[in-house]
C-alpha cells in the first residue's frame, strides 16, 4: 500500500510538471516568434518608427560635416571638371587604373567612417540594410522602375530638342540631351573584376552615406520629405561631373530612391539597385567600347 501510493503520488507530479514545461515551452517558442523582425510582407514599417534613435540625433553643424568629408571631395571634382571640360568627356577616362583608384580612395574615406559610427554609438540595426529574400526581389523592381524612367526621360528630352531646335526653349534642352562623344571602339581597358567590385563598392559607399546617414539625420531632424529633396539635391551636385545631359536623369534616380525609402525604410534595395543600374552601364560601355581581353 504504502509503495503503491508512492508510485502514485511520484507519477502525478512528474506528469503534471512535464505538461506544464512543454506549455510553458510552446508559449516561450510563439513569444519568440512573434518578437523575430521578419521580411517586409509580415512587417511592414509604420509612420510612428522613428528615423534615428534620439541619442544618434546630431545637430546641423555635424551633418555638414559628415557631408564635407565623405562627399566634398566629389563636389569638388565635380565642380571643377564639369566647368572646364565638354559634356560626356568624363567617360573617356574610364578604366581598370581609374575605377581601382577610385575604390581606394572610397575605402580611405569608408574605413574611419565606420569607426567614427560606431564610436557614435551606431549599430548595423540602425541602417535597415536587412538582407533578404523579399528586400532582394523588390531592389530588381526597384532596378527596372528606375531604368525605365531613365529611358524615358532621355526620350523626352530627345523629342523635345527635335521640336523645339530653332528656338531658345530648344537650345536650353540641348543642354540636356544625351552626348554622342567620341570614344573609339576598343580603346577603353575595363575587365569585368573590376567593374563588380567597383560598382559594388560604390553602391555601399553612397548609399550608406546618402541614405543610411545624410537621410536618416535629416528626416528625424526636418521631416522625411525635405530629407527628400535635400538627399536629390546632394546627389545632384556631387553627380555634377557627368555633365548637364545625365542632371535630370540623376535627379528622378534620386527622386525615386528618396521616395522609396521613405516609405519602405530598407537600405539594401537601394544599395543593389545601385549597383545594378551602375553594373549595366559600365556593362554597355565595356561591350560598346571596350578592348579585347
Amino acid at each position: 500500500m504504502r509503495s503503491g501510493f508512492s508510485f502514485v503520488s511520484f507519477k502525478s507530479p512528474t506528469r503534471s510538471v512535464s505538461r506544464n514545461d512543454k506549455n510553458r515551452s510552446c508559449a516561450w517558442r510563439n513569444d519568440s516568434l512573434n518578437k523575430t523582425v521578419p521580411d517586409y510582407p509580415s512587417n511592414p514599417p509604420t509612420g510612428n518608427d522613428p528615423w534615428v534613435r534620439p541619442e544618434l540625433i546630431v545637430p546641423w553643424r555635424r551633418i555638414i560635416e559628415v557631408v564635407a568629408v565623405m562627399l566634398g571631395v566629389g563636389i569638388i571634382f565635380g565642380a571643377f571638371y564639369s566647368t572646364r571640360h565638354a559634356s560626356g568627356e568624363f567617360y573617356q577616362r574610364f578604366n581598370d587604373y581609374f575605377l581601382v583608384k577610385n575604390g581606394a580612395l572610397e575605402c580611405a574615406f569608408l574605413a574611419p567612417f565606420l569607426l567614427f559610427l560606431h564610436r557614435s554609438g551606431w549599430k548595423s540595426s540602425d541602417f535597415r540594410i536587412r538582407i533578404g529574400w523579399w528586400t532582394s526581389l523588390s531592389a530588381i523592381g526597384l532596378f527596372f522602375v528606375t531604368s525605365f524612367g531613365v529611358y524615358l526621360v532621355n526620350r523626352s528630352t530627345l523629342s523635345l530638342a527635335s521640336i523645339f531646335h530653332a528656338t531658345t526653349f530648344g537650345r536650353w534642352i540641348d543642354l540636356f540631351v544625351p552626348a554622342h562623344f567620341d570614344v573609339a571602339p576598343g580603346s577603353i581597358h575595363l575587365h569585368w573584376a573590376t567593374i563588380i567590385g567597383a560598382t559594388l563598392l560604390n553602391a555601399f559607399y553612397e548609399e550608406l552615406v546618402y541614405m543610411g546617414y545624410v537621410f536618416n539625420q535629416l528626416a528625424a531632424k526636418y521631416g522625411a520629405q525635405k530629407a527628400v529633396l535635400l538627399t536629390a539635391f546632394l546627389r545632384l551636385v556631387v553627380h555634377t561631373y557627368q555633365g548637364t545631359e545625365h542632371l535630370l536623369p540623376i535627379a528622378l534616380w534620386s527622386l525615386i530612391f528618396g521616395l522609396w525609402y521613405r516609405y519602405q525604410r530598407k537600405l539594401w534595395p537601394l544599395i543593389l539597385a545601385h549597383f545594378l543600374i551602375d553594373l549595366l552601364s559600365l556593362g554597355l560601355f565595356k561591350i560598346m567600347y571596350g578592348a579585347s581581353s
